[in-house]
């Protein structure tokens, strides 16, 4: 089992099956952006030794404290103003209305 089923796991069990499938999709959702911009992490040095370059989870957090669900880029972070509002986008996409 990977760390992102283990994930689901815990959520699943600690708060519901519907939460576990939206973080999934959340993931799913932040890698494709990672994707969509690798450029632009390919070409920055790595934040954590075990990886070849920046990645995007460097960039922010999410809080979730059913009924309340915060996304937030982290303060130091230098990410471009059209991946903020990519990140922002995926999660109030899926999070809108929960």
């Amino acid at each position: 089992m990977d760390n992102k089923d283990e994930n689901f796991n815990i959520v699943n069990t600690l708060f519901s099956e519907d939460l576990a499938i939206a973080l999934k999709q959340l993931d799913q959702d932040l890698l494709q952006i990672e994707q969509e911009y690798h450029e632009f992490f390919n070409d920055r040095p790595p934040v954590i030794d075990s990886e070849k370059h920046d990645r995007l989870s460097n960039h922010y957090i999410y809080i979730i404290e059913p009924p309340r669900y915060t996304f937030m880029i982290k303060k130091e972070s230098d990410l471009p103003v059209q991946i903020r509002r990519a990140c922002l986008m995926a999660f109030e996409n899926i999070f809108k209305g929960k």
